[in-house]
């Protein structure tokens, strides 16, 4: 009846004061950012603090024209597969194809599998605290370390399999691999871990034991490769959590060439909000499968 009576949904939703005041008054913020602070308990954008804090003013006035900030932290969800063709120095053609992530969209992953030259993973650095949009009962680190395992663990020891048993764990592992990390076999992985601004924040505040898979995590658990001026042999939270990380990531690579080494894969901490670094990233990756092809047809 509150929402279907015109006058009451208007007085609601359509009155401009209504509106100012909702997104004007501060208290109104501050019980929004007490939810955002919990936002692992619930379904919230990352972006929601930026635009909310630094951005709302801005996005009310007459004529308001989004900055590159405010489209880069927008974020629309990937369904179907999306195609973009990129050229390189004028004459390299790579096409990229976007899949959606969520579960109900793996399904049209078979549609891609013909030709491919290389795989990139995305996987959300924050994420190890919070659930999937489609499965609050999973967190999205062992999402997305069990979907890793799908395409790159040919010995069915990792994967999401809850078999009690070993052996029916592993043989479950399998049967997923087969289904869909078979066709990636000998295809060179980029490993993006992403929204590293977010992690940074999120790190000295909530512990990567949060994630079932990192039970075992004690800060510190790596050393330096070189000391710096400050003779500290620990790593800061921040890498030593990413190193950690990555282990986790390179554990489920079990796959063994003919030569007898593992298939490489190429690792890169991203934030996607920061073109330069995103710039470099691609940089690298088309170098990456520029030289794969190269090789392949054996000019290499």
């Amino acid at each position: 009846a509150v929402v279907s009576t015109q006058s009451t949904w208007e007085a609601v939703v359509s009155t401009q004061s209504t509106w100012e005041a909702v997104v004007s008054t501060q208290s109104t913020w501050g019980g929004i950012r007490a939810t955002f602070d919990n936002r692992s308990h619930f379904q919230m954008q990352d972006s929601a603090s930026y635009f909310f804090d630094t951005r709302m003013g801005d996005i009310r006035k007459s004529g308001y024209v989004p900055t590159e900030q405010d489209v880069l932290r927008s974020r629309v969800r990937t369904t179907g597969i999306v195609e973009q063709e990129f050229v390189i120095d004028g004459s390299h053609r790579f096409r990229v194809f976007d899949v959606g992530g969520q579960r109900n969209e793996r399904r049209k992953w078979m549609h891609c599998f013909d030709n491919v030259t290389g795989v990139i993973f995305v996987a959300s650095l924050s994420g190890y605290d919070q659930k999937l949009l489609e499965d609050e009962s999973t967190n999205r680190m062992v999402e997305a370390l069990d979907l890793f395992a799908q395409i790159n663990d040919v010995t069915g020891q990792y994967g999401a399999s809850r078999e009690q048993k070993q052996q029916d764990r592993k043989r479950q592992n399998k049967s997923k691999f087969k289904q869909m990390g078979s066709h990636f076999i000998d295809k060179p992985m980029i490993l993006f871990l992403n929204k590293s601004d977010l992690y940074e924040d999120k790190v000295l505040k909530v512990s990567l034991n949060k994630c079932r898979y990192f039970h075992d995590y004690r800060y510190p658990m790596f050393t330096k490769k070189k000391k710096k001026k400050d003779g500290a042999d620990s790593m800061s939270k921040y890498d030593d959590g990413i190193e950690y990380i990555k282990h986790h990531f390179m554990m489920r690579n079990t796959h063994q060439g003919m030569n007898g080494h593992k298939k490489i894969v190429y690792t890169h901490v991203t934030n996607a909000t920061d073109k330069n670094i995103i710039k470099k990233v691609f940089n690298d990756v088309q170098h990456i499968l520029i030289s794969q092809s190269l090789d392949e047809a054996g000019i290499l």
